[in-house]
Order: structure tokens, then sequence, then C-alpha cells
């Protein structure tokens, strides 16, 4: 928080709200991830965690890069911000490609 200016005084109702559209935010990321995965066919958790470091190099870490060249963030920032997003993105891909969601293609042709 001191890397960008903030106190920690936040009132309950503001963390309350910051958590939840958070919340929102990492099931829409799912989601998406949970999407592409399921397009390039994602068989297993190793593939589904390389999924998500592809999805994370090329779209966390750029739109975080950007926020860095524009918004002035420090280094450290960034660090912080882009370690979480990977730690995110890799583990949900490995989850989701563990996850066995369709049929195996053998029983959906018959």
């Amino acid at each position: 928080m001191s890397a960008v200016g903030l106190k920690p005084e936040m009132s309950a109702s503001a963390q309350t709200t910051s958590i939840a559209l958070g919340a929102v935010l990492i099931i829409v990321e799912v989601l998406g991830l949970a999407w592409l995965m399921r397009w390039l066919e994602t068989t297993n958790w190793r593939v589904g965690a390389l999924d998500g470091f592809t999805a994370w190099f090329f779209f966390g870490l750029t739109t975080q890069g950007m926020e860095y060249v524009y918004m002035g963030f420090t280094p450290k920032l960034m660090a912080i911000n882009c370690g979480q997003l990977l730690v995110s993105y890799v583990v949900a891909g490995a989850v989701l490609g563990g996850l066995k969601f369709r049929a195996p293609k053998e029983a959906a042709t018959a």
C-alpha cells in the first residue's frame, strides 16, 4: 500500500466492496481462462499450467506493464502485482487443466 501512497485506514464497507469486486474479477478471469483452455483442448494439468503462464505473459504481464509505464508504478509494485497474477494464472490453469469437463473424444464420436 505504501508503494502507491495509500494509508491502511480503510473503512469496513470500503474493504468489503473491494473484496467483493476483486472476487468478481477473479471469477471473470477464471471463466475466460477456462474458455481459452477449452478452445485449445487442454488435456492435463501440466498443459493447463503452461496455458495459464502463456495467458499471463501475453495479457496479464502486458496489462500490468502498461500500468507501470503510464501510472508511474514503482518496480516493487510492478513485481508484486505481476507475481500475484502469475501465480493465479498458473494455478488456475493447472486446476482447470486437471478437471475433466468433457467426455473423451472417442466417446463423443460413438
